[in-house]
C-alpha cells in the first residue's frame, strides 16, 4: 500500500492492489496520518468482502442490473417456466417506473412503497409472428401487479448482494390484494373468446349470437379500470359479479 499526493492537490491518495485488482482514490484528507486511517479502513472492508464504492466503484442503476438479472432468469435452472415468466413481467413493471433510473442503493423502503406502478396495455391484434404488441396506453397497477413488481425488485436486490453490488436488502411491505386462483389477462381473454366462438359455431346459436345457456358477462375488476367481457353461464356470471362487487351486467 502507498499514499501519495498529486500535483496541485492538497489531498492524499491511496493506491494498492487487492486480489489482483487495483484500487486508487483520493482519501479527502490533507494529513498523511488521517489518510492512512482511511486507507486502512478501506482495506479492512475489502478483506470482509465489502468492495462497494471502493476505487470509484458505485452501485449501478436498476436498469443496468436488470440486464444481468434477465440473463440470470433465462439461464438459471432454479426457476420454473412460470417463475421465469413471473420475473420477466415483474421487470417490465419496474422498467416503466422511476425506479429504473435510480441507483440500487438509493431504493429504500420508503421509496419502494411510494411507487405507483403502471402496466402497458397490449394490442389485441397479433403481429405476423403471433405476438401481442405493447401500446403506449398504460393503466395503474393494483394489488397483485404491484406485489409482482415488488417481489421482482426484492429478488433483484438479493442477486445484487450476491454479485457484491449492494450491501443489504431493505425490507418493504407488500400491498393488500384479494386471493385468486389464476389471473385472466388480455391473452387469456382472447383464448377464452376464441374457444367460445369455436364452440358456438359447432353447437349453433340461439339467434342472439350466443350459445344456449351462455351469456357475455361484464365486470370491472380491481386490477384494471376497464370493463372486461367474457362468455360464461348464468351461475358463474352471478358469482363473478358478486365477488367483484361491480354489480356488472349481462348481454
Amino acid at each position: 500500500m502507498s499514499l501519495f499526493r498529486l500535483k496541485d492537490s492538497a489531498y492524499w491518495w491511496y493506491a494498492f492492489y487487492f486480489d489482483g485488482k487495483r484500487y486508487r482514490k483520493s482519501t479527502k484528507k490533507t494529513k498523511k496520518t488521517a489518510a492512512a486511517v482511511v486507507e486502512a479502513g478501506l482495506l479492512a472492508c475489502l478483506q470482509q468482502g465489502d468492495a462497494i464504492e471502493l476505487g470509484g466503484m458505485k452501485p449501478p442503476v436498476l436498469r443496468d442490473v436488470g440486464v444481468r438479472f434477465l440473463e440470470w432468469v433465462d439461464n438459471t435452472q432454479q426457476l420454473t417456466p412460470n417463475g421465469k415468466k413471473y420475473y420477466r413481467y415483474g421487470w417490465r413493471l419496474l422498467r416503466l417506473s422511476r425506479l429504473a433510473g435510480m441507483r440500487i442503493d438509493h431504493i429504500s423502503q420508503d421509496v419502494a412503497e411510494s411507487i405507483v406502478f403502471v402496466r402497458p396495455l397490449l394490442n389485441r391484434k397479433k403481429d405476423r409472428e403471433g405476438r401481442y404488441e405493447e401500446t403506449k396506453e398504460t393503466v395503474t397497477c393494483m394489488g397483485h401487479y404491484t406485489n409482482q413488481a415488488l417481489r421482482t425488485l426484492k429478488r433483484m436486490q438479493n442477486k445484487a448482494v450476491e454479485w457484491k453490488l449492494l450491501r443489504d436488502v431493505p425490507k418493504f411491505r407488500l400491498s393488500k390484494a384479494p386471493g385468486r386462483d389464476r389471473m385472466i389477462d388480455e391473452r387469456a381473454e382472447d383464448e377464452l373468446e376464441q374457444a367460445y366462438l369455436d364452440r358456438s359455431n359447432m353447437a349453433g346459436s340461439n339467434g342472439s349470437g350466443s350459445r344456449p345457456g351462455w351469456s357475455w358477462s361484464f365486470c370491472r375488476t380491481a386490477a384494471c379500470d376497464r370493463t372486461r367481457s367474457f362468455p360464461c353461464g348464468s351461475r358463474i356470471s352471478t358469482g363473478i359479479r358478486t365477488a367483484s362487487g361491480s354489480g356488472g351486467q349481462d348481454r
